[in-house]
């Protein structure tokens, strides 16, 4: 391992939020690249949310065919995008179209578009790489003098390998080719347990550069994460996440946790969230939003909301898709503090106390209680 290998590693979990339920500053992730407000995974998107000052953003990664890297939420390409249209004799069995069976060339023909809006002459965007995410990314960082977190999720480690294709690896290298500074918050997460324990244990230690890992836990029965139970692909079972043992194993290959949001409203998961920060993990939960259905009755508003977690439940961060309420609201504090002191926070730390004599109508300026004569 070089040298500068050996910084890297030592910063990047230098950088890591601490590990600890009582930390003031709560993480704000925005999902599937912020593109609540646009549509979701594209350069336009990005851009936006990086103007407004996002904390994190959150990267789903795919393959294509020619082993390109896309930037993607799903493994099918029809949730999205015009694929049905352009090639509908490319479909399996199943009536889908997937993203392994099209070339980067053939993906840059397709169209993305908000599945929330119907009218005709709605926005439309391209599907862009991971490697032309991060370019940009580096140039906003740069052009905005913002540090904005970013989160690769490998997508369905699974399925790739099935197809002859190494998806982890591919993504790590990329992200090694781009050679990014020590202050970079670089984290790479994944629904599959074991992926994640080959990228801690073989793969980045092969390169010498150690990105901090999340493990997410998907809902039952979903299609995330699947293991071969006699010769077929089933859901993964998380149950043993949710044991003392399994804590203490994930503690060892990663440094987050993200839980569905609907897990951390059991009581019991109390108990899990404080065990998992016993260990030095930290918990996130997915996908919180400020629309009425997320609010699952437990809060009349998304402030209230987030307050019930923060304090009540002990969660560390969020990943939503709502991230500029999520971050007013974690502004609060220091909107307050200068609410009430009328300066920032550092000075109205050193107990400043006005001059003697000093002017009470602070729209007033005044020198009466200046001596000239005195070296102040």
């Amino acid at each position: 391992m070089s040298a500068r290998n050996v910084v890297i590693t030592i910063v990047f979990f230098f950088f890591l939020p601490p590990f600890t339920a009582s930390a003031q500053q709560k993480i704000i992730i925005a999902e599937n690249g912020a593109g609540a407000q646009l549509i979701e995974n594209t350069l336009a998107a990005t851009t936006l949310a990086m103007a407004q000052g996002v904390e994190y953003l959150e990267l789903p990664v795919v393959m294509s065919a020619d082993n390109q890297l896309i930037l993607y939420d799903d493994i099918t390409l029809d949730r999205l995008t015009n694929v049905a249209t352009l090639f509908p004799e490319r479909s399996r069995g199943d009536g889908k179209h997937y993203v392994i069976d099209f070339t980067l060339d053939e993906i840059r023909q397709l169209r993305l578009k908000n599945v929330f809006e119907s009218d005709p002459f709605a926005l439309t965007l391209g599907i862009p790489t991971l490697q032309e995410e991060l370019s940009l990314i580096r140039k906003l960082k740069t052009s905005l003098s913002v540090k904005t977190g970013i989160i690769v999720e490998i997508k369905c480690p699974w399925f790739f390998k099935d197809a002859g294709k190494d998806i982890s690896r591919e993504v790590l290298d990329l992200l090694n080719d781009f050679h990014f500074d020590e202050d970079e918050k670089i984290y790479i997460q994944s629904f599959d347990p074991e992926e994640l324990q080959r990228l801690h244990t073989a793969l980045m230690p092969q390169t010498g550069v150690l990105y901090p890992l999340i493990q997410m836990i998907g809902r039952a029965g979903d299609e995330e994460t699947k293991q071969q139970q006699s010769g077929t692909w089933q859901p993964y079972d998380y149950e043993w996440l949710f044991t003392n043992l399994g804590l203490r194993i994930v503690s060892k290959y990663a440094a987050i946790i993200g839980l569905p949001q609907e897990k951390a409203d059991v009581t019991a998961n109390t108990t899990y969230i404080d065990g998992a920060h016993k260990y030095g993990l930290q918990v996130f939960l997915y996908s919180i939003s400020d629309n009425q259905e997320s609010l699952m009755d437990l809060a009349e508003d998304f402030p209230s909301l987030l307050r019930y977690y923060y304090k009540n439940i002990g969660i560390d961060g969020i990943y939503t898709a709502s991230y500029l309420s999520a971050q007013n609201y974690n502004m609060q504090p220091v909107i307050k503090e200068k609410q009430k002191t009328g300066l920032p926070p550092f000075f109205s730390n050193l107990n400043l106390s006005p001059l003697s004599g000093a002017s009470k109508n602070p729209d007033r300026a005044t020198t009466e209680s200046i001596d000239p004569s005195v070296d102040y």
